[in-house]
Order: C-alpha cells, then structure tokens, then sequence
C-alpha cells in the first residue's frame, strides 16, 4: 500500500499557514528603524532651519544607515507591484523641492521627508521584522504613557517626548499591532487597555479622533476601499460637528480650535494666491489675512491641516500628487486589513485638524515605516495573520485532512487519497 499523498493545492494551503522565518538580518534592521522612532523626537523646531551641511542627528544616521545596508543587500523575492505608489510619492517629493526652491525656502526639512520615503520604499521591497519592531515601539509607548502618570502630569506629554500629540500618535501606532494580534502576548488586552487609557489622558481632541477612526475600521468585518472612504469621510463629518461639545464636556482649550479654523482659512488664501508652485515647504507667504481674525501678532501659522498645508506650501500640483499616493497606498493596505493600514488611518485622521507631515514629527516616521513593512510582498519577513479578527486560541495550521477511501482503477484495486473537508 502506497504513502498518503496530499494535493497540490493542499500543500499551498499547509504553505500558506506556516509561518516564514525572518531574511538574514531583519533582526538588525528592525532595531535600526525602531531605535531611529525612539530618538526622532529630539529634532525639535529649530532644527528645521538648520542648513544642511550641520551634523546628523541619530535618528539620521540610523536611517541612513538602514538604507545603505539595505541597498547592499538582494531583495528577498519578488517585489510588490506598487509601482503607481511609488512613481506618486517620488512625483510629490521632486515638486516639493521645485516648488521650495522656486521660493528659495529652505530644503531641510524635505531632505529629511525624502529619506522618510527611501525608507518607505526600501520596506515596500524588502520588509523587516515585524514583530520585533511593533515590540520596541510597544516598550517605548508604554515608558513614556507610565513614565508621564508617575511624574504627575495632568496631560500626558509622555517621558522625554513633551508634545501630547506626538506622544498620542505613538500610543495609537502601539496599539494598531495588538489589535490586528500581529502583536500576541498573554495580556494583550489588559496593555491595549493601557495604551486607550494614556490615549484618554493626552486630552487631544485629534487623537482622540484618531483613536474612535482606527477602532471603527478595525472592528469592521467587510471592508473595501470604498467602504472606508465612507467611514472616513462620515466621522470627519461628525467629529467636525462636535468639535465645540468636546472642548466643552472636557474643559479643553477653545482658542486652539479658533486657531486651527483660521489658519485653514489663512492656508486656502494662501494657496490661491500661489496655486501652481504655491509658497515653499513649510512657509506661508503672508500672514495677512490671518491677522484680521486676532489680537495677538502672529509671525507664521501653518494651516492645521495636512491637505491645505500642502495646498498652500506646494500648489495643485502637489496636492494632487499626494492625493494620488495616499489613495494607492490605501488601496493596497486595506487588502491585507494589518496593523499599517491602522496607522495610515491614523495619520489621515490627524491631518483633518494638524499637519502631521513634518522632518520632526515621530508620526510621520512611524507612517513611512509601517506602511512601508506593510507593502511588503509575503516571503519578505514573518508575516502574521491576515484576520483582525482572529481568536488566539485558534491553530495556525489548518485542521486536518480527511482519509477517504476512493474506488480506483489500479492493479491494487484501492488507493487512499486526501481530500480537505469541506
């Protein structure tokens, strides 16, 4: 009597459920990409007007680093098919630095945004380890959200990153991994509870916002493009219209949200003004028609928000081109419904009421990293689970194959084969 023997198809299944161990040095890349989160936030402000040719920052080199290790490298199968993403986001950083040049602006701040993009594609090709990875930014959520609570902060700036929205960002790209269970340790839940619990005391009306997008979209069972443009735009809606009712209820600052309506205004006359090359990145050509609307002397108030900041800083042309690059992005993370889709969303969210996009802001590393690992073609590095929505207790392997017995036309009279119950 002959050995059972599985089907093709069956061994692509058994295939597709084991877990593929990390590439050669994956391990190394994900402590350099995590060790360059936890350092970017010592940029500061006045580091944008540094010129060039000043030293490196760690967080730099890191990412320097990363990026000639991994260029020395051969990529590990075959690449994604994200060729519209890529040739979009290497469209809007070329118009970007036309546009700031025209202006005779400084470049610095988009040099650094355009390494945040070599990343981005290196990952898209490469992926890196995962799980080690979403554990180091864990780890360093959760020092600053305990660190803040022990000093006695009354609103969370975290331990060493002083800006509640940062720190805000940081729990929420903590949290994406534990939901999606890419991240699994007993306990998850009673930590993922702890991070929405440091989420509640940064007291940040667009984390918070951020926050309810990312549960929403997580709990979905269906989801498709179209549908999350939907969800998106819903509570864009209703977070907009309850802007007042929240500062209310939790005695938030009400001229913040003064402020961020008119530097939108001031932004969209911005932009008109400047519609093809618009004004530079990261500069507002006059502060005019913002000063009609306070007391206070104002220098320079960039929209608070990512799509009118862009609008203003680069013209159509450069909107259009990173609308072009976040909808093909999107388009391909809500397929695998992993925790880089969370985190896209997060920055979406964000930018409804800030501009996220800056050399400084640890939310835009952190977006450019995991979209990026998100990318990433299945092979690359252990990839977990697809389902969100998948209980831990349930096996990674598939259950298994039942014997039946089929009459055949071989000299034996019999032969037993496997078939997948149905």
């Amino acid at each position: 009597m002959q050995p059972n023997a599985l089907t093709r198809g069956s061994l692509r299944d058994l295939a597709a459920h084991v877990k593929a161990p990390p590439p050669p040095g994956s391990v190394a890349s994900a402590v350099m990409l995590a060790g360059a989160i936890v350092l970017v936030h010592g940029l500061g402000i006045a580091s944008l007007q540094a010129p060039v040719v000043r030293p490196l920052l760690i967080s730099d080199v890191l990412l320097l680093a990363y990026l000639l290790w991994a260029l020395a490298q051969r990529p590990a199968g075959r690449a994604a098919p994200i060729g519209f993403v890529a040739l979009s986001l290497g469209l809007f950083l070329a118009w970007s630095f036309l546009a700031t040049a025209h202006a005779d602006a400084s470049i610095t701040p988009l040099l650094r945004i355009a390494v945040y993009g070599a990343v981005f594609l290196v990952l898209s090709r490469r992926g890196t380890d995962r799980s080690l990875f979403y554990g180091i930014v864990l780890c360093y959520a959760l020092v600053n959200l305990v660190g803040g609570v022990l000093q006695g902060q009354t609103r969370l700036i975290g331990l060493d990153i002083g800006d509640p929205g940062q720190t805000g960002a940081l729990l929420v790209a903590a949290l994406c991994p534990l939901l999606t269970a890419e991240l699994r340790f007993p306990g998850r839940w009673i930590v993922g509870a702890v991070l929405l619990g440091g989420i509640f005391l940064t007291h940040t009306r667009s984390v918070w916002f951020a926050t309810i997008v990312v549960l929403v979209v997580w709990a979905q069972k269906r989801l498709s493009l179209s549908r999350l443009i939907v969800i998106f735009l819903l509570f864009t809606a209703l977070g907009l219209m309850t802007v007042s009712w929240v500062t209310q209820q939790f005695g938030l600052n009400e001229y913040s949200a003064h402020l961020r309506d008119q530097s939108i205004a001031n932004g969209i006359h911005n932009g008109l003004e400047h519609p093809l090359l618009g004004s530079g990145w990261a500069e507002v050509a006059s502060m005019g028609h913002f000063q009609q609307f306070t007391e206070e002397a104002v220098d320079s108030v960039y929209p608070y928000n990512l799509f009118i900041a862009v609008f203003s800083f680069t013209g159509v042309p450069g909107l259009l081109m990173l609308v072009l690059f976040l909808g093909g992005l999107l388009r391909h993370l809500v397929r695998r419904r992993q925790a880089p889709l969370l985190i896209t969303l997060d920055l979406l969210a964000h930018s409804v009421t800030e501009m996220p996009l800056y050399a400084a802001s640890m939310q835009t590393l952190l977006f450019f990293i995991c979209a990026g690992m998100g990318l990433a073609p299945a092979g690359s590095a252990a990839q977990p689970s697809q389902d969100p929505h998948q209980d831990e207790a349930v096996p990674a392997a598939p259950p298994p194959k039942k014997a039946v017995l089929m009459p055949c036309g071989s000299a034996s009279g019999w032969t037993r084969r496997a078939y997948l119950s149905r």
